[in-house]
Order: C-alpha cells, then sequence, then structure tokens
C-alpha cells in the first residue's frame, strides 16, 4: 500500500524485510568484509534507532564523535524538537559503504515525529565512521522533509456566524444565521462547519461555464439556500476571504453540534487526506495559501467549489455524480497552458515488467522509470489507479523512498531523499500489484447491452484493453512522451499486444512471454490481453505492419494490412513521415463499431453480425462508409501522438483532424460525391449541437447532461467541418503546407490551437483571428440567406444574387453556378464578406437553375 507497515503493536515500520532483498541483489554497495564486521555496524544503526525511538537523549548523543561543541548544540536542539512531543520514531535502513572511504557508513533514514494535532516526515542520512574503538556517528544531513501533517477534529465550541460572508472569484457564500464550529485548536482556522441559515451564489466568469451550469440547473447562476457547509482553507486565508473577523460563542452550538460533526463526517476525510500507514493515522495535508475547499449541499445535491492555484483553478463539481460541471482559470490567468507546464521530473523511459492474470484481472508489476528533473522539488508525483498496491520504491542512489497515496485521486507522491539535489538522469524502480478491472465499455457506446444473452456473450469474448486509464502502471499527471520496453508474462493460451517492436516472443511452461520495445516516444502505453492470434507482417520501407486477430477475424487481417498501408501512405503525403515505424493493428469483434488508436497500436472493432438490433444514431458513426473508421484510428498516430493535445480543450486537434484525415481518405479512394455526403453528415450533427458549448470546452462536452454524442457532434464533426472551411479559405497547398511543418516542428510534442492558428497564417499569409475565435472559442455558427431576382434588357438576361450573412467572422469563397437549359453551366469564383455581398450576371439565355458551392465542402455547414 505505502511506505510503511503496520506491527504489532500497531506502530509503523519501514519495510525492514525489503533489505535483505537489497542486499541479495547487491544494492548496498558492500566491500569483501568479515560476517562479524556487518554485525558490529547492523548493530551500532539499531542502538541509534533503539535510543532514539526511547527518547533517550543522553544514550543517542554518545553514539556521536561532534566536530566541536556547535555541532554538538545544534543537534541536541534537532533532537530536543522531535523527543519533545508525543511520539517520534527513527528508523534506518539501506546502508552503503562509501566507495571512497570504506571506514565510512552512508545510511538514510526516516523520522516521524507527532506533537498533536501536527505531525511531520524527515528524510536524513546518517555518516557513520569507523573508529579504533568501534563505529560513531559523524553527522546527520537533512534532505528534506514533509512538513503540514495535522489531525482534523471538530471543536465543539461554536462561534456565532450571524452576517458572516465567505467571499471567493465568482463564489459567495452568506451565512445568514447558524454556528461555525472551528477545527481542533492547535492548528489554526484550517477547517470549518457552518450549520444554520445561509446562501450560495456562483455565477461563473466565462459564457461557455454559463452555459455549463444553465445546463446543469437551468440557470446560468447558482442561487441555492444551504444548511450545511465544509470548508477547508490555510489558516493565514481565513481573514482574507471572511468579512467578519470576530466570533462570539454561541449560546445556540450546542443544539447544532450533532448536526456539525455529521457534516465534518461526511466531507472531512474527501479532500487534503493521505493514504498511509502512519502512526496515529489518518493524516491530513495543509491547503496551500490561497487554495479554499467549499462543499456544500443544496437542493441539486452536494456540491463542491474549489478556488486552487491550478492553470483552471475555479471549479464547481457534483460529488456523487461526479460531475465536472464548470472549470475555467481564475481572473488574470492565461487561457493557453500547457499540462507539461508545472512539471518536476520528465519520464524518459519505461521498463515495465507485467504478470498478468485475464480470469481475475490480477497485475504483479514492476517499472523502471527513467527521469529527468526539471525542478528542484522534493518530491513528485505520479498517477497510478488506488486499486493497485505499491509494494515498494527503490533507487540506486537512495535505496528506499517514502512515498504516500492522496485518497480519491489515484495520486502516488514520491520522496526523493537525497535525489532531491540530482540534475542527471536517474532511475526510480515501482513495484506494484492488485486487481484492476480494464477500460469499461465507453458511456458512448452506441448499443446499450441488453440481457438477452448474445450480446453480453461478445461482449465478454472482447479481448482486455487498458489504455491510459485506468492508471494501470506509474504515469505522470499528463501524457508525458517517453520510449518503452514492456515485457508480458500471460497464461499460454492469451497474447499480449502493445505499441512497438516485438523482440520476443517465447513459451516458458504454462506462461507466455512476450517483449515490445517502443524506439519513438509515445504518450501512453496501451496492453491488450485476450486469445490472441498473430496473424502475419507486412512490411514497406520503413514501416512494418503487425496484424492479431481473434479465431473470428484472423482471416481478414491480411486485406485490413494492405488497405491500412495504402491509408499510411496516402496520409504520408498530407501529414508527412509517420511518427511510428512499427504498428501494431488488432481486429476484434464487438458489439458495436469503433476503435482506438495508442501510439504504433491501432485497435478495430466491427459488429459482429450475429447481431442484428439496430443500434442508435451517433455523430462519429460512420460504420456504412467503407473504411472510415480504420482510416480515422491510423490518422491518430499523427493526430494525438506524432502530436499531441496540450491539454483537455485541445483534444479536437486529436479528434477532428483523424475524423477530417478519414474524410479525405474517402474523396481519394472514392471521389467527391462520398466526401461531400460525408462533410453534410457531419455539418448536420454539428448545427444540432452546437450551441452545447465551443469546441474548445474539450471532453466536457456533453458531460453535465452525460451524453457523450454532444461531445462527438462538436469536438469530432464539428471540428472536422471548422478544419474543411480553413482549408477551404486559405486554399488545400498552404494548409497542407502547414500541418506537415506543424507536425516536423512538434514532433513528439504537445500543441494548441494557436499553434495551429500560427502555422496556417504563416502559410497563407492571412489573420485568421476571426475564425478561430467564431468557430473554436464560440458556439454560433455562420448563416446565409440567398436572395435572387431576374430581369430582361436588351436582349439579355440579368440575374443578381444577393447573400444575406449572419456570424461570418471573415471572408469565404464562394461558387455560383448558373444552369441553363441549353448550353453549358456558367461558373463565377466570388468573395462572400462578412456583411454580404452581392453580384449581378449578364446571360444570353435565362438560367434555369442557380446553385452557391465550393470547392472545400464549405457550404456544407454555412449553407442552410
Amino acid at each position: 500500500m505505502n511506505g510503511y507497515r503496520r506491527t504489532r503493536d500497531g506502530r509503523f515500520n519501514l519495510l525492514r524485510r525489503i533489505q535483505g532483498t537489497l542486499l541479495a541483489a547487491g544494492l548496498w554497495l558492500l566491500p569483501v568484509s568479515t560476517v562479524e564486521a556487518r554485525e558490529d555496524w547492523l548493530d551500532f544503526t539499531k542502538r541509534i534507532e533503539s535510543s532514539w525511538n526511547a527518547r533517550n537523549l543522553d544514550a543517542y548523543l554518545a553514539l556521536w564523535e561532534f566536530a566541536d561543541e556547535e555541532a554538538a548544540d545544534r543537534e541536541r536542539s534537532a533532537v530536543e524538537q522531535h523527543i519533545a512531543g508525543d511520539e517520534t520514531k527513527l528508523e534506518i535502513h539501506a546502508p552503503r559503504f562509501d566507495p571512497s572511504d570504506e571506514a565510512s557508513l552512508v545510511a538514510q533514514a526516516e523520522i516521524f515525529s507527532i506533537r498533536e494535532p501536527r505531525a511531520r516526515a524527515e528524510q536524513c542520512l546518517f555518516r557513520l565512521k569507523r573508529r579504533p574503538g568501534g563505529w560513531a556517528i559523524e553527522e546527520r544531513e537533512t534532505l528534506n522533509q514533509v512538513e503540514g501533517l495535522v489531525h482534523l477534529g471538530l471543536d465543539s465550541t461554536g462561534r456565532r456566524a450571524d452576517g458572516l460572508e465567505l467571499k471567493l472569484e465568482d463564489f459567495e457564500l452568506r451565512m445568514h444565521r447558524g454556528t461555525l464550529f472551528s477545527a481542533s485548536p492547535g492548528i489554526g482556522l484550517t477547517a470549518f462547519v457552518f450549520v444554520g441559515e445561509g446562501r450560495v451564489r456562483f455565477t461563473p466568469r466565462p459564457q461557455s461555464e454559463q452555459e455549463q451550469l444553465r445546463q446543469f440547473c437551468g440557470r446560468r447562476t447558482l442561487d441555492v439556500r444551504v444548511r450545511r457547509v465544509f470548508v477547508r482553507l490555510h489558516p493565514a486565508d481565513f481573514t482574507r476571504i471572511v468579512t467578519r473577523n470576530r466570533l462570539d460563542p454561541d449560546p445556540l452550538a450546542s443544539q447544532r453540534l450533532r448536526e456539525a460533526r455529521k457534516a465534518f463526517s461526511d466531507w472531512a476525510s474527501q479532500v487534503y487526506l493521505l493514504d498511509a500507514s502512519l502512526p496515529r493515522s489518518p493524516w491530513w495535508t495543509m491547503p496551500s495559501a490561497g487554495e479554499v475547499v467549499v462543499k456544500f449541499d443544496s437542493r441539486h445535491g452536494d456540491l463542491t467549489f474549489a478556488a486552487t492555484n491550478q492553470p483552471e483553478g475555479l471549479m464547481l463539481f457534483h460529488n456523487k455524480k461526479r460531475l465536472q460541471i464548470c472549470l475555467y482559470p481564475a481572473a488574470g490567468k492565461p487561457v493557453h497552458y500547457s499540462d507539461d507546464r508545472h512539471a518536476d521530473v520528465d519520464i524518459l523511459h519505461h521498463d515495465l515488467h507485467v504478470s498478468y492474470d485475464p480470469k481475475d484481472d490480477l497485475f504483479e508489476a514492476k517499472d523502471v522509470l527513467r527521469l529527468k528533473p526539471l525542478s528542484g522539488a522534493s518530491s513528485v508525483r505520479f498517477k497510478l489507479d488506488s486499486a493497485l498496491n505499491v509494494h515498494s520504491i527503490t533507487s540506486r542512489e537512495w535505496g528506499q523512498h517514502l512515498f504516500f497515496r492522496v485518497r480519491n485521486q489515484n495520486a502516488l507522491i514520491v520522496s526523493l531523499g537525497s535525489l532531491v539535489h540530482q540534475r542527471d538522469e536517474f532511475k526510480l524502480t515501482i513495484h506494484y500489484s492488485g486487481r484492476l478491472a480494464p477500460n469499461q465499455p465507453q458511456e458512448d457506446a452506441q448499443l446499450h447491452l441488453s440481457d438477452d444473452g448474445m450480446e453480453r456473450e461478445i461482449a465478454a469474448s472482447v479481448p482486455k484493453t487498458y489504455a491510459n486509464r485506468p492508471y494501470w502502471y506509474p504515469q505522470a499527471d499528463f501524457g508525458d512522451y517517453a520510449t518503452a520496453t514492456v515485457v508480458f508474462d500471460v497464461p499460454r493460451e492469451h497474447l499480449a499486444v502493445t505499441g512497438g517492436e516485438r523482440t520476443r516472443f517465447e513459451t516458458v511452461g504454462r506462461r507466455t512471454i512476450v517483449e515490445y520495445r517502443q524506439d519513438q516516444p509515445c504518450r501512453y502505453i496501451t496492453a491488450t490481453f485476450g486469445r490472441l492470434q498473430d496473424a502475419g507482417a507486412l512490411q514497406d520501407e520503413a514501416l512494418t505492419l503487425s496484424g492479431f486477430g481473434t479465431a473470428v477475424t484472423r482471416g481478414e487481417l491480411r486485406s485490413v494490412l494492405s488497405k491500412s498501408r495504402d491509408i499510411l501512405r496516402y496520409y504520408e503525403t498530407l501529414f508527412g513521415p509517420c511518427p511510428y515505424q512499427h504498428l501494431n493493428i488488432i481486429l476484434i469483434e464487438g458489439t458495436t463499431p469503433g476503435g482506438h488508436s495508442p501510439p504504433g497500436m491501432t485497435i478495430v472493432s466491427r459488429r459482429s453480425m450475429r447481431l442484428t438490433r439496430a443500434m442508435r444514431s451517433d455523430p462519429a458513426d460512420f460504420s456504412d462508409v467503407p473504411d472510415f473508421f480504420l482510416a480515422h484510428e491510423l490518422a491518430h498516430q499523427w493526430w494525438g501522438h506524432g502530436v499531441a493535445p496540450e491539454n483537455y480543450r485541445e483534444r479536437w486537434l486529436s479528434e477532428a483532424f483523424a475524423h477530417y484525415a478519414a474524410a479525405l481518405w474517402v474523396r481519394h479512394a472514392s471521389g467527391e460525391r462520398d466526401f461531400t455526403r460525408i462533410v453534410e453528415r457531419m455539418a448536420k450533427w454539428a448545427i444540432r449541437s452546437t450551441d452545447q458549448g465551443p469546441i474548445h470546452l474539450g471532453y466536457r462536452l456533453g458531460h453535465v447532461k452525460r451524453d457523450p454524442r454532444i461531445y462527438r457532434a462538436v469536438v469530432y464533426d464539428k471540428g472536422a467541418c471548422v478544419l474543411n472551411m480553413l482549408a477551404g479559405i486559405i486554399g488545400k497547398g498552404p494548409f497542407f503546407e502547414a500541418l506537415r511543418e506543424l507536425q516536423r516542428s512538434n514532433r513528439f510534442q504537445k500543441i494548441g490551437t494557436d499553434d495551429l492558428q500560427r502555422a496556417l497564417e504563416s502559410k497563407a499569409q492571412l489573420d485568421l483571428d476571426a475564425y478561430f475565435t467564431a468557430w473554436v472559442y464560440d458556439t454560433p455558427l455562420p448563416r446565409l440567406r440567398p436572395l435572387l431576382s431576374r430581369s430582361h434588357e436588351n436582349s439579355q438576361y440579368l440575374t443578381k444574387v444577393r447573400v444575406e450573412t449572419q456570424n461570418l467572422p471573415g471572408p469565404v469563397p464562394l461558387a455560383v453556378s448558373l444552369k441553363f437549359a441549353h448550353g453549358p453551366s456558367l461558373r463565377h469564383k466570388e468573395n462572400l464578406d462578412p456583411s454580404g455581398s452581392a453580384w449581378l450576371y449578364r446571360t444570353e439565355e435565362r438560367p434555369r437553375q442557380i446553385e452557391l458551392n465550393d470547392d472545400q465542402g464549405l457550404l456544407a455547414i454555412i449553407k442552410r
């Protein structure tokens, strides 16, 4: 579970059992020595521990050899602070001889000290010196500390809260009448509960967030009565955000105490709580200055408002439904940001070994991460699903590392020890295990499984896939490009597939061992486990395609590989070289059509022909168009992995590009008519859903309504239409030149919409800001209304075409076609101005039909 384990007496111990493993593995750099010598220094470290833990200061100091009296006074003073509390524990482990001095030992240690209601964890190094009379402590160096650990409790002494107001950006809590109960004395006002009559009012600043709030509660402002409120904050912030400071005793406090305790019990454990087997657990961490969390019940359910120091630091969340209602930057914070901006380390490589039991979804795994420090942070944070138990985290330089799990966050925080000063690359080895279910069928599935048996049977036979969620291996908070070597150990009748080149395949007893090497950086690792069969490979110059299928689909894979090769060749003409030289393609049969495309890997699911029930219509469903899903997934090797969205708002740079690329492939393979039909279908969905939010809202589109079709209609379909419109405005040549340059200059990096805009503007020499503002960051779509008038003058027919416009951000190209009963049609290329345009045409024959169109399919979305 963590870096500590419970002993019989309930106290903690730092995984002493790992020491024997480390010694056997040669991780302790010991010279050749006698057994007696080793027992000698082991006995000495135990004497250090026992004197400290017994709080025998004189016995502990007697083990030292100080350089001078000043050094002795410093150590005495430091130790007195630890032993003066309620409890202290020192544990020494992983001692190593100094390679430059065989008479010196360096031993790492952890100290946990409690002075209720506070505690701290400290990592330090002991330097031990062999003297003629035995060993002595020469130095103790504190490397880093975990400060701000507190015990939260509720003080029964309530204070009158009548008239108090808590004000944060866009949010206010008015406490009309009631009682305020603060946290137990000794830690400051870091938590309080309000019980009584109050009111919460929240109006998000951005219009798009107001729309999400309207979808949740019916109004663009949340204005609700509240009876119970729980608040966590830094003590220094109380006087800054609460408008009245005087808190007199409340004679009605006893009547409200029971309800206050219930609120505290319900909510206190949900924020800033560590999952760690520390003495007297649980422990809470102290919020950073400026961070405030407010939990309250309302007629809409239990809600949480938080103001944090994150790039998007203001949020409203529904606790029970797990709904992210609002999320946006505080005033003055940049709208464009990268998830990687505040990373403390860069993950360079995963050396991942996984033993997997598909029957119980059981993992036993080890990941050796090669890391590059980016800051002087004393700890690093990874994502690892909370269902997985961490047994140890070690490094060659430090040995066993202290770590914590943060409840409800799938977070793993690792203290770096002596690596805090590291400037070069280093490795962390994380051992973990546990049962973890694979990705659940997405809530966007077009077909809801029934209980008639057939669909359940098919669903149960689908291979199990673990992608970037759940967090089945240690990874950065957000996808971090890294190379990888992955070794799988699975039952003999199963196969594991991931991205990259397969470099090993062998059967050992009743197990299959398979290894993959991904030499190009990948943003995340996906693994598929199942009764898969190898269908062979197709090599084309620098690209190798390998196929895997089930007993049902294996026979189709040769044609799928051939078609994939053709699609990839075509995409290289549009976007440049394929980012990955090895691509593993899995074809499975499922209950719905679709796919998934991790780095160096593509999974395509076709719907079983055994199913006859009709599917619900869906914006992304082009299963009636041959190879559309395959083309969409293959495009993700460029859009999503060759370059990746820099945050969740930029999802369209992955999905819209893949959707548009698939439509372009259809045009290339089947002709203009099929392409136009696809764009028109996309446009219908886009028009239907555009008022649900802008493209730039990313995966949150449809989240409040729990309708993922909204997300796909706006991000996939509207996004693809926007790309098509931009190509029409600047021309296909400059458009695809810009995309190739964007791929080339940002390979294996994250980009944002602003990067795309700059790339297009550079090639087109046009200012496209109005188009991006209207079509990506806002919701209205252009409309136009054609008006026609005809007259006859001097044996000629005069046709006037006037087009009125609405929401058109800038000029767009337009073609006016005049068709006649006799003779060829006339086609005029025009520019339609944002304010509207009119054109006059003189012809010898009266036009039978007048059409507005363009070569790029632009009018599929604006001709309504």
